[in-house]
């Protein structure tokens, strides 16, 4: 697994250390990203590929806090 928003640990080879992307655990820099009161997320497509029976698509998306308003940029590809 490859969090989108990690800096010092930035890939997750071990389910563990998925988890604790998404819900916080051992790894300093996570707080919970699944579990951030997040009120709305906007996609933005840069371009889609079609090969055959795979598809790729990347881009960016927003996730504005929903407690302060305050947006976050994160990329994407998902395949």
């Amino acid at each position: 697994f490859k969090p989108t928003r990690c800096a010092e640990k930035q890939f997750r080879p071990k389910p563990e250390d998925a988890l604790s992307y998404f819900v916080g655990g051992d790894i300093n820099e996570d707080g919970g990203f699944a579990i951030q009161p997040w009120s709305k997320v906007e996609f933005f497509n840069h371009g889609i590929n079609i090969a055959g029976d795979t598809a790729i698509a990347m881009g960016n998306y927003f996730f504005t806090d929903a407690r302060t308003g305050a947006k976050s940029k994160v990329e994407y590809t998902f395949g």
